[in-house]
């Protein structure tokens, strides 16, 4: 099964396997995927995979990625 599945839901509704690692699932509140964020989270728990999930205010999608384009001050 592809990562893909386990998100969506294709083809059943998919447990993941036990051996899946502790997760940390950080998103802004402004990302267009958050919501994806949350029910990925959510399904998680429900295979009872050790996840966490840290929303940070005022942040979009890809914020991790833009250091090296802000100025130090």
């Amino acid at each position: 099964a592809s990562h893909q599945e386990y998100i969506t839901g294709k083809e059943g509704d998919k447990s993941f396997p036990k051996e899946w690692p502790k997760t940390k699932i950080i998103v802004g509140m402004k990302d267009p995927l958050r919501d994806e964020s949350l029910i990925l989270m959510e399904k998680m728990t429900k295979s009872e995979i050790d996840c966490e999930c840290t929303i940070l205010q005022g942040f979009r999608h890809g914020f991790m990625n833009t250091e090296p384009y802000i100025r130090q001050s």
